[in-house]
């Protein structure tokens, strides 16, 4: 069982395992994989996977996670569940909002292979390219599919470059 996330691309990543409420998650350097011997000893079910470029302090904590579920419970218990349902949708956003977002990913020894792109405008772009299918003993993959092509470059806004004298290319 288990699910992992091998990272493709070219920036480190955190990844961010969840069910009402983040239930594991780490850093990924390029080049290799998070959870690859199913460490985080997670069993076959569903989670929402999210991905986006690691920056340091932004992982959720114990005591945020444990927060969030004390309001959820309270508000779902004090108003019958309406409440509750609006918080929990207000944290799947922002659990989005760190990049790319896979839901009902079943952790059954598959990996997602997360690459990336860069565009001319300087935006990185992180898209969930395969899943594969591994197998429980050995690890080998049975089975992958194409979750998404890479994506076109953008082009940027190029400035218009300065000569030593000071005018620029556009003046000549």
């Amino acid at each position: 069982a288990g699910l992992s996330v091998r990272n493709e691309s070219d920036v480190s990543i955190l990844i961010i395992a969840s069910q009402l409420t983040p239930l594991h998650w780490g850093k990924c350097d390029p080049g290799t994989t998070w959870n690859e011997k199913n460490e985080c000893n997670m069993g076959k079910v569903w989670f929402t996977i999210s991905v986006g470029a690691y920056e340091a302090g932004a992982e959720p904590t114990a005591a945020g996670v444990a927060a969030r579920l004390v309001a959820i419970t309270t508000a779902t218990v004090l108003t019958g569940g309406i409440i509750g349902i609006g918080i929990v949708g207000g944290a799947s956003g922002i659990t989005s909002s760190m990049g790319v977002k896979k839901n009902s990913v079943y952790a059954d020894c598959r990996c997602l292979v997360v690459r990336g792109v860069q565009h001319g405008d300087g935006c990185y772009e992180l898209f969930f390219a395969i899943e594969e299918n591994c197998d429980e003993k050995t690890g080998a993959v049975k089975s992958s599919k194409v979750l998404m092509l890479e994506p076109e470059v953008r082009p940027g806004q190029l400035a218009p470059l300065a000569v030593t004298n000071g005018t620029t290319l556009k003046e000549l």
